[in-house]
C-alpha cells in the first residue's frame, strides 16, 4: 500500500502543477490581450482629446464647393482619412482636390489650412467634417 500511494500522490501533484500551467497560461494571455487594448483606447482618447479643427471659410461657385479649414489641435492629422457630410449626404467622394498650405500632401499639421474642392450641384446649408479619429467640427455656410 505504501508504494501505490506514492504513486497515485505523485500522478496527482503532477497533474495539478500542469492543470495550473495551462490556466495560468490561459488567463495571463487574457490579461495581456485586455491590456493592450486597454492602452489602444487611452491612446486614441488622447488623440481625439487633442484634436480640433476649424471652419475658416467657405465659397461656393460654379459647382464647387471650397472649405479652408485650420488644425487648431497638438497633432498631426492625415487628410486621406477625413470625411465630409454636406446636409447630411456623404460627399467625401465628390472631393477634387485637397491642399495643405497650398501643397498636394497626406499631412495635415497643427496650425496649417487645409483646402478641400467638392463637386456639388447644389450650395449646402450645413457642413460637417469627420477626422480619422473620429473628431467632428459642424458649420454653416
Amino acid at each position: 500500500m505504501g508504494f501505490s500511494v506514492s504513486a497515485a500522490s505523485a500522478i496527482l501533484f503532477s497533474s495539478f502543477i500542469y492543470l495550473f500551467m495551462v490556466i495560468y497560461g490561459a488567463i495571463n494571455t487574457s490579461y495581456d490581450t485586455v491590456s493592450e487594448a486597454d492602452r489602444k483606447e487611452f491612446e486614441r482618447m488622447m488623440e481625439r482629446k487633442h484634436t480640433e479643427i476649424e471652419l475658416m471659410g467657405t465659397q461656393f461657385g460654379e459647382g464647387l464647393l471650397t472649405l479652408t479649414i485650420r488644425n487648431t489641435g497638438n497633432i498631426i492629422l492625415h487628410t486621406r482619412t477625413l470625411e465630409v457630410l454636406l446636409d447630411g449626404t456623404w460627399a467625401t467622394a465628390g472631393i477634387g482636390s485637397m491642399t495643405v498650405e497650398g501643397t498636394v500632401t497626406d499631412i495635415w499639421g497643427p496650425g496649417e489650412d487645409l483646402e478641400i474642392g467638392i463637386t456639388t450641384s447644389v450650395q449646402p446649408e450645413r457642413i460637417k467634417i469627420i477626422t480619422g479619429n473620429g473628431y467632428c467640427m459642424y458649420g454653416g455656410m
